[in-house]
């Protein structure tokens, strides 16, 4: 638990389903991001089973909505089952920059992926003002990317909305 209270802060977020803005205050992790925690302990599996508190820790140590963090997350990985959160500890589907986009990165540990897919979806995102979910979606999965050669980027936004919206429920 002293990791992740040495992760948590203070900072809030502001995030959009279906394009209307809503905030939210990262809670502490003994409240809703305690419940957040597990109800992504109930649903993740793979790698990431068992990491709800270190997705919530994540997530509030770069001020972002923990649910927004793990929907993304959860499409990405399929709860936690593809090969490249089991292989490569990359749960965010964050593709190498040196091979022009077309692999995906690996990381040292399951941990660590979860921290740069956090530190990403902060700095690349929503510091650039993007902060609806379908802002989010048209740079991270834009429609008819070079490295999405069966056309799947186009069912991101709808799906990523729907996971963010169970898991606030």
């Amino acid at each position: 638990m002293s990791l992740i209270s040495s992760l948590m802060n203070s900072a809030k977020s502001s995030v959009s389903s279906a394009g209307q803005n809503i905030s939210s205050a990262a809670p502490s992790i003994t409240g809703v991001a305690g419940d957040m925690a597990d109800k992504l302990n109930q649903k993740f599996k793979g790698a990431l089973a068992g990491k709800g508190e270190i997705i919530v820790g994540a997530a509030q140590k770069y001020g972002l909505d923990p649910a927004l963090l793990a929907a993304i997350m959860a499409l990405e990985t399929g709860w936690g089952t593809s090969s490249a959160v089991n292989n490569r500890n990359n749960p965010g589907g964050l593709m190498d920059p040196s091979s022009n986009w077309m692999s995906l990165q690996s990381f040292s540990s399951i941990e660590a992926g979860i921290d740069a897919m956090a530190k990403n979806l902060k700095t690349g995102y929503i510091d650039q003002g993007l902060t609806s979910i379908s802002q989010i979606g048209n740079k991270y999965c834009p429609v008819g990317a070079a490295n999405d050669p069966n056309g799947t980027n186009g069912g991101w936004i709808p799906s990523v909305t729907s996971i963010y919206n169970q898991l606030k429920a």
